[in-house]
């Protein structure tokens, strides 16, 4: 039976930034796993984002200035690197009202459970 939760990037005051639904196979997931399912779909968001222009130039402008190719995101070194920052408190994880400190500790997922992100350096691309 799968489980869902709300991912939450807030600042260290408190203001929500952003927010997103993460689906689980199961009602458990160790901070571990739920940091890099977090930083896997950041990735792919980008990536996605990078494809798509805001604002299409004019034929002329794109052949004479061509946009500038993003760089792509290695996904496995962006886990590393978020999983490094959490064991060194570049961010805090809070499930509910409880800080998490262990990346091998289980969190079990009961009705709406919010996990907050509190970054102090960005997960992604920093």
């Amino acid at each position: 039976m799968g489980a869902a939760l709300t991912v939450v990037d807030a600042t260290p005051t408190g203001r929500k930034l952003s927010s997103f639904r993460l689906e689980l196979a199961s009602e458990r997931i160790t901070v571990r796993e739920l940091i890099r399912r977090r930083v896997l779909h950041e990735v792919a968001e980008r990536a996605q984002a990078g494809r798509q222009p805001r604002i299409a130039p004019a034929p002329v402008e794109a052949r004479l200035n061509p946009p500038p190719r993003p760089k792509p995101l290695d996904p496995e070194a962006e886990c590393a690197a978020a999983l490094d920052a959490f064991g060194r408190n570049g961010f805090f994880v809070l499930v509910g009202d409880r800080q998490v400190e262990d990346l091998d500790e289980e969190i079990v997922v009961v009705g709406d459970t919010e996990v907050r992100f509190v970054k102090l350096v960005p997960l992604v691309g920093g």
